[in-house]
């Protein structure tokens, strides 16, 4: 948790975690994000694999000239240019060089990250990543595209009295969630990005306290250039702001010649919370701008309060002037008109001042250009333009072209054609990075690694052929989509290594992403670049996901080395022993804290794992932050298989402080004894912030994070970490941890890898009815480390090999276990069990195995009674008794399959909404321990209620969740209307 972790009051007014257990703020309702769209990205690659291509990149509007390398001249021909799929017509193409009309990076694909998916985003004008746009040149058999040209058309009609012009001014100098201009912060920051998140100008507003602060004015001196007069058309000024409060903003704007001169619109602009809001002023010709076009606009936030929470802010995100121009290119040598919709079937153009020898293309449509030809009459320009019925047309006129070098002869030469079905461990990194990723591959692909399907892929590649070329964590999800198109396998897993920056200063300077392997959002998440892919659970990566978040090769050698020595050991003693921290900042937290994990105290020592636990608690009285009073080298020397810590912290140091595990003055030295790691505390697992130099360094925010610190040291540390990238809330913090225990401890035999662990622990969250602060940290608790690390130890194999274990649905009430093996020894026969907690499971039948084969033999099992709601199965294998032929007693677990009937629940409320008493109906069976019940905004309002009935008779019509708590320890929360 943060040491903010209640409210606190000080100089800015800051929300931080202040969800405490069993509060949960909202059930989570449709958020997620749209199924993917099922375009890759590289479906205009079909056919086109074994071709030669040329990368080039673009920073500016309009005609591209390249010289073309070697390998590309004399083939005016047969060379084809790309740009997002799409086939560009060349504007021209010689023997040496080619001419195209490119545009810069809008963005586009940034829509894909946002929530909910609308298929565009606010500001079409910026992108998070990179400016540059791509476009990819190749030669083959088929004909060159060459742009067609639009002869000369007989003079006729009048010529068009203006064009719209529009003068854009965008700004991107402010993060929106930007903590050191805003006033209020959120209580909950989700990593998915909504369309409050962008870039924008400086906050706007102003307190009126006895320390006030801020400014409420925004202005912008502007001119209206050859502004042509037309009554029926008004100048307008179109404004995108971004709303940086939860209250009412209440914005008067004001035009003028100066801003000596001003006068004040009579609408208001008045909107609300941290959310774009676009909207448009007229401007009249004469009375708001002089006769050259000079005016001024300003914006002025009049909510004005002495509370931070009721004081308006505001930024602007773009202003255009969009005003009728006459058709005039003084003094310039390049410029756009944008001709209005029309029914004529051509229009006439007259430019006067146009440069000499000009060409003009009709660029409405970027991709395909047409060439125009005109005439001129001293230096006026005269056009005939064929037009398209009611569509305005956008006219480049031109006597330049852009001398365009962004690209290294050779550096791309072909594309990869992946193969889904031949690769199940996916890795990705950077070019630095690649020989040793290289290495790590290798061991992956080894029988001690595995025996995994591997790919290493460079991120670079990954945008050229999944993103168009453009920089963008989209490309990942494409790729990952890609690759696991046919649903996910056992096997899959995705391995980032490499470093990636989310800190909002720290992402501005980095644009192009450089060498980052990015992750999504701020706060960063990994997971939600897999989330929900192949009609996957909302929420919950679709496969196993992983960084180890090394800068060089050492440190990837540093962690391979550890992997190694850690699979070879999995019987390992001292990997029974866990250990467990706590930290706490106020009365009575540390107590508190400490009984969460003295909760899960039996999973650890229970039959299943037979483990111990160490406890190491924060004195009671210990409020410092950091507190230097722990010291447990010695304890981590001697081996601990897992070290749990469940407290505050930030990305240099939990409050009870373990300290970095390279600091000398700690004495940690646990060669060959490396733990896993689970961490709840604030950002302790935010390795995104831009921090890569090592322990000790002058400043925090340069020095590698903590957590990072302990995966990447060279034999020391720890072997796997689960870390919360962002503010770590205490209820949904508890919730996760008993998720993540459950999976953990496990017999040797049923325990998956850390990977599917950490999938697993964020599905049982969702599927126990998630909060937003539940989906927060579901995405936000990260794995750092390998997803395909067998962790703790692990017992004999099982006497058979079971390559698939399934379960799929009959109908709409049967639910059929299919599962195969390679071979079996000694097996006598399989026990079905079923849960419906994935805890407590019950055998509800037998299956004869084939005692010894080394054939394939395929097995089929029919649940005609399956539970409500979810059900999870499992295998027992069963040996026969190598004296007797007899059953002997020795039994070995499969993992674990579940399957959701649908339109069913495990737990209904009837009637739901109701008057005012409903009735708790629990399909399973289990009985009721207590129930508690909280209002939305999360306050309890009754606790440890028995029975099944609940009266509502005497609070208020609204919304409220029934928090159900079972004799197994199941919890389950609902929602319940009252009318």
């Amino acid at each position: 948790m943060h040491k903010k972790f209640t409210l606190h009051v000080s100089t800015v007014f800051r929300i931080a975690a202040i969800a405490f257990l069993g509060v949960m703020l909202g059930i989570l309702e449709t958020k997620a994000q749209t199924k993917w769209s099922g375009v890759y990205g590289n479906e205009w690659l079909a056919g086109k694999y074994g071709q030669t291509w040329l990368k080039i990149g673009v920073i500016q509007n309009g005609i591209q000239k390249v010289l073309l390398p070697a390998a590309f001249q004399n083939k005016s021909g047969q060379l084809h240019l790309y740009h997002r799929g799409k086939e560009v017509a060349l504007t021209s193409a010689t023997a040496t060089e080619i001419e195209f009309y490119g545009i810069v990076n809008d963005g586009a694909s940034d829509a894909l990250l946002y929530r909910p998916y609308t298929g565009t985003k606010a500001n079409p004008y910026y992108s998070w990543y990179s400016d540059e746009s791509s476009y990819f040149l190749t030669f083959s058999d088929s004909p060159a595209n060459i742009a067609v040209t639009q002869g000369n058309i007989a003079t006729s009609g009048t010529p068009e009295p203006y064009h719209l012009q529009e003068d854009l001014k965008l700004y991107t100098n402010s993060d929106t969630y930007d903590g050191s201009q805003n006033i209020v912060l959120h209580a909950l920051d989700q990593s998915y990005l909504i369309e409050g998140k962008g870039r924008s100008s400086q906050a706007f507003y102003r307190r009126n306290s006895a320390t006030p602060g801020g400014n409420p004015i925004f202005g912008y001196g502007f001119q209206l250039k050859n502004l042509a007069v037309d009554p029926a058309r008004s100048p307008v000024v179109e404004l995108l702001l971004n709303g940086r409060t939860y209250s009412n903003n209440i914005i008067k704007a004001s035009v003028g010649k100066t801003s000596g001169s001003l006068s004040a619109y009579p609408q208001l602009i008045q909107f609300s919370d941290f959310i774009p809001f676009k909207t448009q002023y007229s401007i009249t010709p004469g009375i708001d701008v002089d006769a050259n076009g000079n005016g001024y606009l300003q914006l002025e936030s009049t909510q004005i309060t002495d509370q931070s929470s009721s004081t308006g802010v505001f930024s602007v995100t773009y202003l255009k002037l969009i005003y009728p121009q006459s058709f005039d290119m003084s003094g310039v040598n390049s410029m756009t008109f944008n001709l209005l919709p029309t029914t004529n079937e051509s229009s006439n153009v007259s430019i006067t001042n146009a440069p000499s020898n000009a060409k003009v293309y009709d660029v409405s449509d970027p991709d395909s250009p047409r060439i125009i030809s005109g005439n001129y009459v001293g230096t006026t320009l005269n056009l005939m333009v064929q037009r398209v019925s009611n569509t305005e047309l956008n006219l480049l006129v031109t006597n330049e072209a852009i001398a365009n070098t962004r690209f290294t002869s050779g550096a791309l030469t072909t594309f990869t054609n992946y193969d889904p079905a031949g690769s199940d461990y996916l890795v990705i990194t950077n070019e630095t990075l690649f020989n040793a990723a290289s290495d790590y591959v290798s061991y992956r692909g080894t029988t001690a690694g595995g025996s995994y399907k591997t790919v290493l892929v460079k991120i670079k590649d990954i945008y050229n052929q999944f993103n168009y070329g453009e920089p963008s964590p989209v490309a990942i999800r494409r790729f990952v989509d890609y690759m696991v198109r046919r649903a996910p396998r056992a096997k899959h897993n995705l391995l980032l290594i490499g470093p990636s920056t989310t800190l909002s200063g720290k992402l501005v300077l980095n644009r192009e992403l450089n060498e980052d392997v990015p992750t999504i959002g701020f706060p960063g998440s990994d997971v939600l670049l897999v989330e929900g892919l192949a009609d996957g659970t909302a929420e919950v990566p679709a496969i196993p996901v992983g960084r180890i978040s090394a800068t060089t090769s050492g440190q990837v050698n540093n962690y391979l080395d550890k992997v190694k020595t850690y699979e070879s050991q999995l019987q390992q003693a001292t990997r029974k022993k866990i250990m467990h921290i706590n930290g706490g900042l106020y009365d009575g937290e540390t107590s508190k804290f400490a009984g969460y994990l003295n909760d899960y105290v039996p999973l650890v020592t229970g039959t299943a794992f037979k483990g111990t636990v160490t406890a190491k608690v924060k004195g009671a009285t210990d409020f410092a932050y950091p507190s230097n009073a722990l010291n447990i080298a010695d304890d981590v020397n001697g081996g601990f298989g897992m070290m749990t810590y469940f407290g505050h912290g930030s990305s240099h140091y939990t409050d009870y402080d373990i300290g970095y595990v390279t600091d000398p003055a700690r004495g940690y030295t646990n060669e060959g004894k490396y733990p896993i790691m689970y961490f709840n505390g604030c950002g302790v697992g935010n390795i995104f912030n831009g921090g890569f130099s090592p322990f000790p360094t002058a400043t925090l925010a340069d020095q590698i994070p903590l957590s990072s610190d302990w995966l990447l040291a060279s034999k020391k540390g720890s072997v796997a970490i689960i870390g919360n990238s962002y503010y770590a809330f205490e209820s949904s913090s508890e919730n996760y941890l008993g998720k993540l225990y459950q999976g953990i401890f496990k017999s040797d035999a049923e325990r998956q890898t850390i990977g599917l662990i950490h999938k697993a622990t964020a599905k049982l969250v969702i599927d126990g009815g998630a909060s937003d602060y539940d989906v927060a940290n579901n995405h936000q608790s990260l794995l750092f480390g390998d997803p395909a690390l067998k962790v703790l130890s692990l017992s004999s194999p099982l006497p058979v090999d079971l390559v698939l274990f399934e379960a799929k649905l009959i109908g709409i009430e049967k639910v059929q276990l299919n599962w195969k093996t390679a071979w079996e020894k000694n097996n006598s026969h399989f026990l079905v069990q079923r849960s419906y907690n994935a805890k407590n499971f019950e055998v509800i039948g037998m299956v004869e195995g084939k005692g010894d084969t080394n054939s394939e033999s395929s097995y089929t099992f029919i649940d005609n009674s399956p539970n409500a709601g979810d059900n999870y199965y499992r295998l027992v294998q069963v040996d026969i008794s190598g004296n007797t032929g007899s059953v002997s007693g020795d039994d070995t677990y499969s993992r674990i399959v579940s399957i959701k009937i649908p339109n069913t629940s495990q737990v209904v409320l009837q009637p739901n909404p109701t008057p005012d008493k409903f009735v708790i109906k629990l399909q399973t069976n289990v009985e009721i321990k207590f129930w508690n019940l909280i209002n939305i905004q999360g306050r309890s309002l009754k606790v440890n209620g028995s029975g099944s009935e609940v009266d509502l008779a005497n609070y208020p019509a609204g919304e409220y969740i029934i928090e159900l708590h079972t004799e197994n320890g199941d919890v389950y929360r609902k929602k319940v209307v009252k009318f």
